[in-house]
């Protein structure tokens, strides 16, 4: 598998020691069940040595399956989305690793799958995943917000390849979207899997208050106010 790296985005500068990572890689294990005894969904068709895939439209039951990792399902609400697709499906290559990987183009496309991320400002990023196409005239558009945007086409063949953003420091903290599609409707075969946003921490980054932090703050301050005025 080879891997490509874009050029790298720096929209601020930061110190930074430590890392951390968040992975998607849409295995059994880590929720997205079908099949099996007890599971909601049986596959939508199967094949050869195991193969299998589940269609799954913007708006439908099956997305639950993503929506509990956190993802949303893009597409035409009840009619185009991504497959979940388990081992080689019709001649594609299989996930990288793991027997699951999700099909953007669908049944049909265009499909897509997003998802809210946190960034906090001084920490850095790199976005990385795995990508293939079997149909050329297919592409596969990646977003992190407006921070880093790239339109795959002549990058991908039949075969897995890895993808990086590079390093990106945003100058803010912030909530944005991370978002992976195929403008392309059909049903040809477009492959993600293996998502992940590593950090590197800056201890003296800005985090986003969360509401709860935020409470307690202003009431230390009324606090702090009464004292005053009791002592005046």
């Amino acid at each position: 598998m080879s891997k490509r790296t874009f050029g790298i985005v720096i929209v601020g500068v930061a110190m930074v020691t430590g890392a951390q990572a968040q992975v998607w890689d849409f295995e059994r294990a880590n929720g997205y069940k079908v099949g099996e005894a007890g599971d909601a969904f049986a596959w939508t068709g199967t094949g050869g040595g195991g193969s299998a895939y589940l269609k799954v439209d913007a708006g439908s039951s099956e997305a639950g399956l993503f929506t509990a990792g956190g993802w949303t399902v893009t597409g035409t609400t009840g009619q185009t989305g991504v497959d979940l697709v388990k081992d080689s499906w019709s001649g594609t290559p299989n996930s990288q690793p793991g027997d699951q990987w999700v099909d953007l183009a669908g049944s049909p496309g265009p499909g897509g799958i997003s998802r809210t991320v946190k960034l906090f400002k001084g920490n850095q990023y790199k976005l990385t995943w795995d990508s293939f196409r079997s149909n050329s005239a297919y592409a596969v558009d990646v977003a992190l917000g407006s921070l880093f945007t790239t339109s795959l086409t002549t990058a991908l063949d039949n075969t897995w390849q890895n993808f990086s953003s590079g390093w990106i420091t945003p100058v803010s903290s912030m909530e944005i979207m991370l978002t992976f599609a195929t403008p392309q409707g059909g049903s040809g075969n477009v492959g993600l899997d293996n998502v992940n946003l590593t950090s590197q921490i800056d201890p003296n980054a800005d985090p986003v208050p969360e509401p709860f932090t935020l409470a307690l703050g202003a009431a230390g301050l009324l606090a702090a106010a009464r004292r005053r005025r009791n002592r005046a």
